[in-house]
């Protein structure tokens, strides 16, 4: 009986040792569950997001691709949209930019998967290839994807009509994505891909002849169809499409959202509609026979006086393209014009000025190109000190052509307005009022042809724009340089 108990007693200490120890491993596991949790959480609390590692290091990184539209290096230094916009965002966080230029699309977008970039901006559009993978902002400019051809080409006005000619495409963006589309419909559609080189790269191969046809973004055609005057867009191959920058898809979206407000900020007080202007507001307007025109003069008289745009351009510290193209919209390079008005000379002064100016000649090329330099100077200088550049050089373009009284009226009535007075892109829409009664009777200085010096001032960026690009090295483009696509 007594062993009986004792067993009982026994098995059920045995049993009670066990449930405790099975207690005991459980409470053991959920502690360590628990204070793994916390550890973790408290890390995660601690580690610094994105956005604070940025501005803690003082630096964002950002990844783009070399081209007229993007990022390339000016006179000045970097210059291009999509630069200038990265540089105020880094402005906006108050660090600096590290810019890395990639060959393609493609190897932008891999430099953003390994975390060697911050964001890409390359001109991009939210494909569904790049959506699934990526954080697209908020969109900050709208372009259309256009077929380019020659001028004197068949018509053409549909993808069927492209028949077998030879289309040319830059690959890795969604300009192919809509081709492969396209396909679907039209399954005769064939294209080449132009590898790791830019738009203006391709535009070139069709004014060579190299290719029949090409595909491009509306921004990308408006800058360089200067350049090459003979291409034309032959139709829109799609609607408006949305450009945005890209970030890594991750959990930390403190870098991406400070950037969407950004950009939003950037909207909302102006700024990106300035930024669009100053690229692309100068351009809106093609004359073909104008540039082409100009080009021809480039060639056939620019040269003999160069040299003298570039000593006047030393001496008043200004851009001798610049003056160059003052002095083409002025008298076409003909030192000996003369106007019904009685002003003369390749800069065209009036007598008074050309005296102001120390000119003993206005027809004498060297006399008349260091009179308009010292002119233009002059009047830059008096600007009000508030209009910063490049604006400032706009307000000097047309306070040549209108005379800087006009400018200041110009600027009293933008502040009536509730305009910026210190803007071009508010200034140039209050000039033509100036032609109106309503508005000039409530100036100082009266009745003024507004539209003309707006015309004036947006021949003349044009013209300098193209003595920019003329002045600048470019490579061949070779139809080597295509692969074909399947």
């Amino acid at each position: 009986m007594r062993e009986r108990d004792f067993l009982t007693h026994r098995s059920k200490l045995d049993d009670w040792f066990r449930f405790n120890g099975r207690l005991h491993i459980f409470f053991t596991v959920a502690i360590t569950l628990l204070f793994s949790s916390l550890i973790s959480y408290i890390y995660i609390s601690l580690k610094p997001t994105q956005l604070e590692t940025v501005k803690s290091r003082g630096v964002i990184k950002v990844v783009t691709l070399n081209g007229p539209t993007t990022y390339y290096q000016g006179k000045n230094g970097p210059a291009g949209f999509e630069y200038d916009l990265a540089q105020a965002f880094a402005d906006y966080l108050q660090v600096d930019l590290d810019v890395t230029v990639a060959s393609s699309h493609e190897e932008a977008m891999n430099m953003i998967v390994r975390q060697q970039s911050h964001f890409a901006a390359t001109g991009l559009t939210a494909t569904q290839a790049y959506a699934n993978q990526f954080l697209f902002t908020t969109d900050y400019l709208n372009v259309k994807e256009q077929i380019i051809k020659r001028q004197g080409k068949p018509y053409v006005k549909t993808i069927e009509d492209l028949g077998d000619g030879r289309l040319g495409v830059i690959d890795g963006t969604s300009l192919t994505e809509s081709l492969k589309v396209q396909k679907l419909i039209y399954n005769n559609l064939t294209w080449q891909a132009f590898e790791n080189a830019d738009p203006e790269e391709l535009l070139e191969a069709v004014s060579n002849k190299l290719l029949d046809y090409a595909l491009v973004y509306s921004n990308e055609i408006l800058l360089t169809r200067h350049f090459y005057p003979e291409l034309v867009v032959a139709f829109d191959l799609n609607d408006a499409q949305k450009l945005s920058w890209a970030f890594r898809m991750s959990d930390d979206h403190s870098l991406y959202n400070e950037a969407d407000r950004f950009l939003l900020h950037m909207k909302d007080n102006g700024q990106l509609a300035k930024l669009i202007e100053r690229h692309y507001g100068h351009i809106e307007k093609f004359n073909y026979s104008g540039t082409q025109l100009f080009n021809n003069r480039i060639e056939t008289r620019l040269p003999k006086f160069q040299a003298l745009f570039e000593k006047a351009g030393l001496e008043t510290g200004t851009d001798w393209r610049l003056l160059a193209a003052i002095a083409h919209q002025e008298s076409h390079w003909d030192p000996k014009a003369i106007s019904p008005t009685g002003v003369r000379g390749l800069m065209m002064l009036t007598l008074k000025t050309a005296r102001q100016m120390g000119i003993k000649s206005r027809l004498d090329p060297e006399d008349s190109v260091m009179g308009g330099a010292r002119y233009f100077k002059s009047i830059r200088d008096r600007i009000d000190k508030k209009v910063e550049d490049p604006d400032r050089t706009w307000f000097a373009l047309a306070a040549y052509n209108l005379g800087l009284g006009h400018i200041r009226d110009a600027r009293k009535l933008a502040i009536k307005l509730n305009k910026n007075p210190n803007l071009w892109i508010d200034i140039k829409n209050i000039l033509p009022l100036l032609t109106k009664r309503k508005w000039y009777k409530q100036t100082e200085y009266g009745y003024a042809r507004g539209h003309e010096a707006l015309q004036y001032v947006q021949n003349i960026r044009r013209y300098y724009d193209i003595l920019k690009w003329k002045t600048t090295q470019h490579e061949e483009v070779s139809i080597d340089d295509f692969i074909d696509i399947p």
